[in-house]
């Protein structure tokens, strides 16, 4: 693969494939002299600056947040089925590309597969709940 053969137009920046792994840019989320001067005085600030490490820990949130509602009881009547049913299907649709992708992403799958198996209870829960309501 040339060097050139991979270019993605993203907003007003070309981003270069170098080979199949890696993209030129850093994914920093916060840029500046000011983010710059508190990522080298508090590391982990630097650390979840970068789209690459923040955007799986938010995604996990997505999951373990529900897995400890349905473990601590939380009542069926405060979840909201729309948010519910979308987040099943986002956790399904992303853990298949996440084995189409190169290199393989197993803990993007981990993380979606997580997302929707729980997402999914969920719904089991909330049409057993309509069913005995209905009884």
């Amino acid at each position: 693969m040339s060097f050139a053969a991979a270019m993605t137009r993203y907003g007003d920046k070309v981003l270069i494939a170098l080979g199949r792994k890696h993209w030129l840019g850093d994914g920093r989320m916060i840029r500046g002299p000011l983010a710059d001067k508190i990522g080298k005085s508090f590391p982990p600030f630097a650390y979840f600056n970068n789209a690459f490490n923040a955007a799986p820990a938010w995604k996990w949130m997505l999951s373990i947040v529900p897995i400890y509602e349905a473990i601590d009881g939380v009542p069926i009547e405060k979840l909201d089925v729309n948010t519910t049913k979308v987040l099943a299907v986002t956790g399904g649709t992303f853990g298949t590309y996440a084995m189409f992708v190169y290199p393989r992403a197993w803990l993007l799958f981990a993380c979606n597969a997580a997302m929707c198996s729980v997402h999914s209870y969920n719904l089991y829960r909330l049409s057993t709940a309509e069913k005995l309501e209905q009884k």
